[in-house]
């Protein structure tokens, strides 16, 4: 998990029960009352029928409510905990639906509304960090961090840098916005934003005088740039994770497994187990 500014955090979708566990228990500790889930595709960590309870270890979660929109699902959990029964955290969690693993959503209107309904939630529990997740934990949420912070900068600043903003996010957390086409789309959707009712149509000056093919190529120089700069400040261990030797071994392509975690010289005595990094590189579990 990663914390920006002490207001977000962002993290890994659980994707199995025991994570769940360990998953609504950082919950507890950190405070959280907004949730931002970007992905379809992850272990259910709340009860699917309204009014029904489930039981993640010391954790009970009861789900009081859900209200279906056309793009996204709003619920409202309450969560109990056995070890501190003297308080009740209640945890509104706001599921954008559509949103493809290492791609965009279709339409940009759908995002800017949805980004309003959380920027709602979150007014009502300043004081506790938001916490958005998606699969991979920097290519969906990254761009909706990017857009949850530019959209309140394009209202108030006649001057934006889409640049300098994933900079900073990717000094907390590295493949913040991890493709182009998702560097591309923060462009469209600021674009689009400004044409909505509670904004001029004045251009920022980000975007004046430059026509579709033109923002388009700043755009690509600029993400281009991020990543050069991105792999010169990657610790050594990680470019050797991602070199193309190594990186079919990932599970996750963003994760990349740590190093000198085993106990060595088992294989010397005849019945004894060892112990290793779980899980390790998919390839060299088996070879083990």
């Amino acid at each position: 998990m990663s914390f920006l500014n002490n207001t977000s955090s962002l993290f890994l979708g659980p994707q199995s029960k025991s994570l769940s566990e360990q998953f609504w228990r950082m919950i507890w500790q950190q405070d959280v009352r907004t949730l931002v889930m970007l992905d379809e595709d992850v272990c259910s960590y709340w009860p699917r029928k309204v009014k029904t309870s489930e039981v993640f270890g010391e954790m009970t979660v009861f789900l009081k409510e859900a209200t279906n929109h056309q793009t996204y699902t709003n619920r409202k959990l309450k969560i109990i905990s056995d070890i501190h029964d003297d308080k009740i955290l209640n945890v509104h969690q706001l599921q954008f639906h559509g949103w493809p693993q290492g791609g965009v959503p279709e339409d940009y209107t759908n995002l800017i509304d949805f980004i309003k309904q959380v920027k709602m939630k979150q007014e009502q529990t300043k004081m506790s960090p938001m916490l958005i997740h998606c699969r991979d934990g920097s290519g969906s949420t990254g761009t909706f961090l990017a857009l949850y912070q530019l959209v309140d900068v394009l209202r108030s600043n006649s001057t934006i840098s889409i640049y300098n903003a994933i900079r900073n996010l990717r000094e907390d957390r590295m493949d913040m916005v991890l493709t182009r086409v998702q560097y591309l789309y923060i462009y469209d959707t600021l674009q689009q934003a400004q044409l909505t009712p509670e904004k001029t149509r004045t251009l920022t000056e980000e975007f004046k005088g430059m026509d579709d093919q033109t923002l388009n190529r700043k755009a690509v120089q600029e993400f281009s740039a991020l990543t050069k700069i991105q792999k010169l400040t990657m610790p050594q261990q990680q470019q050797m994770g991602e070199s193309q030797e190594n990186a079919y071994k990932n599970r996750f392509p963003g994760i990349i497994p740590c190093m000198y975690k085993a106990f060595n010289q088992w294989h010397a005595q005849r019945g004894k187990a060892r112990g290793t990094l779980v899980p390790p590189p998919i390839v060299c579990c088996w070879k083990i």
